[in-house]
């Protein structure tokens, strides 16, 4: 007699919905929902506002006194009510671990790097972590999850429209205005973009490029960024549209199949967001969405295979419609394809010098915020750029936090796929009958089917306050924004209304947007800007909200909630000092550049009338400032360029010491650099040193010939033609006039000659 296989019966083989968590009472939920729709108006603003400079001006941190505000209110509101019901999950362990390592990394290196990117960089990583933190304890049911993720993919159509007419209007109108100004208003031009750098050098060179570039970057600061941020969103959105149609039958005619609004938002939404992911020429977005393709189409064909011809009929022909246009027009060429190996030995070179730095700081990594300087140390020769991050999230965590803060990180993406995987079995063991029963179950819900609203309403909130955000971060939002993509936002939003109330959102789906997330973030950076993390960690959080079957809603003691506002509390009060406060009045005593213009301007009144006083102040001004950015080539260079500026106004011996003392640990800090040494070669020789200034002169010109970039050779570049933002009526040139670098290093090796 053969024995037959038997499992335990689940809800669904009794034809029972999923159990529940108890049912909150009506004042305790009208205050979740209420801090649910701030939680959410963070998020849209947190695109709004460019995170690559966060680190060192803090865009992001008053977007964090709102996240660690609204938890502390969430605890208070329990205090007060003297019952709260919390998610307690591994991986916010693990990411509260990683956050607190990388905070113990910063205060640890503080002394040997800068402290301001270091501490604005840890309280960008608070900001995620109470975010993740917080979505999980407020999100309840799954038509929250699809109501934010409805808001997420119309704002991902608002930036991505804005891009389009970026690229279509603003810039050109940009480069002809440039093309056709006097070489003074082109250098007030490259000011007002925060470059002050004379014609020819290499920054206004970068500038130029730039300018000249077709990619479109909307409120980002890159437009690989603003392609990290586009890539999660068009995935869900592909995925909405594939499980619609492959719904079953009984299912669909019960809940929304005859409702053709949603389908025009999302032909809408994907032909605006796979435009402008084209547009950016992102290898790295489009390698990452490819993938994501792949793996929703798999799924889609697992689950409901006589629907897939349409599916495929439908992404080829729209997939077509979009790379056709984007080619007619000129926004797609064969470069995209010829440059990737370009592009791709760039990076391995990143990831050279990356892993020396690793290996050279393996427990707490160079600290938050203090890559770009330190990576300078470890540049290869042959490396163009000064990057900010390794394009590598996994290398970016172990250089910056150390191997403890990347194993805390792996555990935390480890415990995610590993909540899905243990749960995977349970998802395949559904009959689609059974499947779509249980999403009835779930989208019909009366206690949360039609109280959705607060998630629209914090959505339009964080719209309105991403414009003083990114007014106070320097970064005013551009009204072509507002006329251009919000209207077709706000449209979207409303065609996909029947799909966040009735319609399904799978778990795959957002892992899925999680899994390619990660992969483009293999190859771009960075993982600590919150525009583009900031949808990573909302996504996880939502995928393991669709799963909260398993994961019990606990009572809080009541001694831990007294614990947990009190540390909430601290983490405001710190925060406001150590950063808001500062970024708020202007005086930040450890931010370097207060120091880099008050030494400016008191080094410019010493040569216009010189005495002992002023110069004092000068000299406490560069030394505060080389204190708080001690690791800097660029500080310990303009320390020298002051000092050689004030040997020539008194022709002191003692300045032309200092400022070859400067000169030669800028050049130590930046070892591959063939300007560098030439700098330190010169005033080598200024001070009388020719040997030494014949060794350094070599390896400048050593240097100069492993660089392939033209715009960085010595003959393209003149001796400090970057030194200061204030030029010194008066002084002498410190090189020859007319000459440039390689002119001035053949000179000295001439003369040891």
């Amino acid at each position: 007699m053969t024995r037959r296989k038997t499992r335990k019966k689940t809800a669904l083989d009794r034809s029972e919905p999923s159990p529940e968590p108890p049912r909150p009472a009506h004042g305790e939920d009208r205050v979740r929902r209420w801090l649910l729709a701030v939680l959410v108006a963070v998020y849209v603003a947190t695109p709004l506002v460019p995170s690559e400079a966060a680190a060192e001006l803090g865009s992001g941190i008053p977007l964090v006194m709102i996240l660690l505000l609204l938890a502390l209110t969430w605890v208070v509101h329990g205090l007060f009510r003297g019952e709260l019901m919390a998610r307690f999950e591994p991986i916010g362990t693990a990411l509260m671990l990683l956050v607190g390592w990388l905070a113990v990394g910063a205060v640890w290196m503080a002394p040997h790097g800068a402290p301001r990117p270091a501490v604005n960089t840890v309280w960008e990583w608070v900001g995620l972590l109470v975010g993740f933190r917080m979505l999980g304890q407020l999100l309840r049911s799954a038509v929250e999850c699809r109501a934010i993720c409805a808001v997420m993919m119309s704002l991902a159509v608002s930036l991505s429209v804005y891009g389009i007419y970026q690229y279509a209007v603003i810039l050109p109108t940009q480069r002809a205005t440039y093309r056709d100004a006097t070489p003074d208003e082109q250098a007030a031009f490259r000011r007002n973009a925060g470059i002050d750098a004379a014609e020819g050098s290499p920054a206004a060179y970068h500038f130029r490029n730039r300018l000249d570039s077709l990619e479109p970057w909307a409120t980002f600061g890159l437009a690989n960024s603003l392609a990290g941020f586009l890539v999660p969103w068009l995935i869900v959105l592909c995925g909405m549209v594939g499980t619609s149609a492959v719904m079953p039958r009984g299912l669909r005619s019960r809940i929304g199949g005859a409702k053709w609004g949603h389908w025009i938002g999302s032909t809408v939404s994907l032909l605006a967001i796979g435009g402008c992911l084209l547009l950016t020429k992102s290898r790295a977005g489009y390698l990452a969405t490819g993938l994501g393709l792949i793996l929703v189409l798999a799924e889609m064909a697992r689950r409901g295979k006589i629907q897939l011809w349409l599916v495929l009929g439908f992404a080829a022909m729209l997939s077509m419609a979009i790379v056709l246009g984007a080619w007619l027009f000129g926004a797609l060429d064969m470069e995209v394809l010829s440059e990737a190996p370009k592009s791709l030995m760039y990076r391995f070179e990143y990831w050279q010098a990356t892993w020396q730095m690793i290996v050279e700081h393996p427990w707490f990594g160079c600290g938050p915020g203090n890559f770009q300087s330190r990576y300078l140390q470890y540049k290869l020769p042959q490396a163009s750029e000064e990057v900010k991050d390794p394009h590598n999230f996994i290398l970016e965590i172990w250089a910056v936090g150390g191997t403890p803060a990347l194993i805390a990180l792996l555990a935390a993406l480890a415990g995610f796929m590993w909540s899905y995987i243990t749960h995977a079995s349970r998802r395949k063991s559904e009959l689609p009958d059974e499947h779509g029963q249980r999403l009835a179950a779930l989208s019909t819900n009366q206690s949360t089917a039609h109280r959705h609203k607060h998630v629209y309403v914090g959505g339009l909130c964080g719209v309105a306050l991403g414009v003083p955000v990114a007014a106070l971060a320097g970064f005013p939002l551009s009204p072509a924004l507002f006329f251009t993509g919000l209207p077709i936002a706000v449209a979207c939003l409303w065609l996909l209304k029947p799909w966040s109330a009735e319609n399904s959102l799978p778990s795959w789906l957002t892992v899925t947007a999680v899994v390619v997330s990660f992969v483009n973030l293999l190859f771009a950076g960075s993982i600590a800007y919150t525009s583009v993390a900031g949808s990573i960690w909302l996504l996880m959080a939502i995928s393991l909200v669709l799963d909260s079957d398993h994961v019990t809603m606990v009572r809080v003691p009541r001694w831990r909630m007294w614990f947990s506002a009190v540390i909430l509390l601290g983490l405001v009060i710190a925060c406001y000092f150590t950063a808001y406060q500062p970024i708020l009045t202007g005086s930040d005593r450890w931010n370097p550049d207060r120091w880099r213009a008050q030494a400016t301007e008191q080094l410019e009144a010493w040569l216009s009338s010189p005495n002992v006083a002023t110069f004092s102040r000068f000299e406490q001004s560069a030394a505060q400032m080389l204190k708080l950015d001690s690791q800097s080539n660029r500080s310990h260079r303009q320390i020298g360029l002051w000092y050689l500026l004030a040997s020539k106004k008194e022709a002191d011996q003692a300045h032309l010491q200092r400022a070859v003392e400067a000169l030669q640990r800028a050049a130590e800090l930046y070892p591959s650099s063939s300007m560098a040494h030439a700098e330190y070669a010169w005033s080598l020789y200024l001070a009388g040193d020719v040997q030494h200034a014949g060794e350094e002169a070599a390896e400048a010109v050593r240097l100069d010939k492993l660089n392939p970039h033209e715009e960085l050779k010595l003959g393209r570049r003149r001796l400090f033609d970057e030194p200061s933002r204030v030029d010194f009526a008066g002084i002498p040139r410190i090189s020859p006039v007319g000459a440039n670098a390689e002119q001035c290093m053949s000179r000295v090796l001439r003369v040891i000659r």
